[in-house]
């Protein structure tokens, strides 16, 4: 709360997550999502570029100390300013259990607002509780939310060459699981394996979500 008192511009301010083990959690905060932005994060490319420190992705590229301006918070933990919210309106409601968060600080920060993330405060996030999703299985609330988000925001062209983008990401990462679970016999991978396997079947025989009016 002092952070927003003293600083004016902010509409919104998220804490850095960590999930029950300690471990960061890089959706914490990030980028709008682009064809570049989300076409890195389906290819995996997001982490290859945040080994050197780039940020091309939909997630903060790497864990950091320092307090930025970002284009989205997770509402997992968010302080908002009223104003900010009364000009930008509520989460929209046709969004299930994610991507409504991005949706309303992209509007917050339409309305000039900032978004804010301070990092020297940590929140731990026991993330998926609320979904109560089987081990292995993806919840399709995701690919709803994105394509949501995409059907708002770009173009039909866009959204059919993202929605293939990301198949190949899924059967890709199927791939190189499965290869890394048959040479070393790691049942983390056989799951990984098993998880991408789900989603691409997924993406390939569900219709893109479309806002209802």
């Amino acid at each position: 709360m002092t952070l927003l008192e003293e600083n004016p511009a902010i509409g919104a301010v998220g804490p850095r997550l960590a999930g029950i083990d300690g471990r960061f959690q890089r959706w914490t905060a990030g980028r709008l999502p682009t064809f570049t932005s989300v076409s890195s994060f389906y290819l995996g490319l997001d982490r290859i570029a945040a080994k050197v420190r780039l940020n091309v992705g939909l997630f903060l590229a790497r864990d950091t100390t320092q307090p930025q301006d970002v284009s989205w918070l997770c509402s997992c933990c968010l302080a908002l300013r009223h104003q900010a919210l009364r000009e930008a309106g509520l989460m929209d409601e046709r969004y299930a259990s994610y991507l409504g968060d991005l949706d309303l600080c992209r509007r917050i920060n339409e309305h000039g607002w900032r978004i804010h993330y301070d990092p020297r405060v940590t929140v731990l996030h026991a993330q998926g509780r609320n979904t109560a999703r089987e081990p292995g299985y993806a919840s399709p609330d995701t690919i709803y939310g994105l394509d949501m988000y995409l059907h708002q925001h770009s173009n039909g062209l866009t959204r059919e060459t993202l929605r293939w983008v990301e198949a190949s990401g899924y059967i890709a990462r199927f791939a190189a699981y499965s290869a890394m679970s048959f040479i070393r016999k790691n049942q983390r991978a056989r799951t990984m394996a098993h998880l991408h396997w789900r989603w691409f079947i997924l993406r390939c025989t569900t219709a893109p979500a479309t806002p209802k009016p």
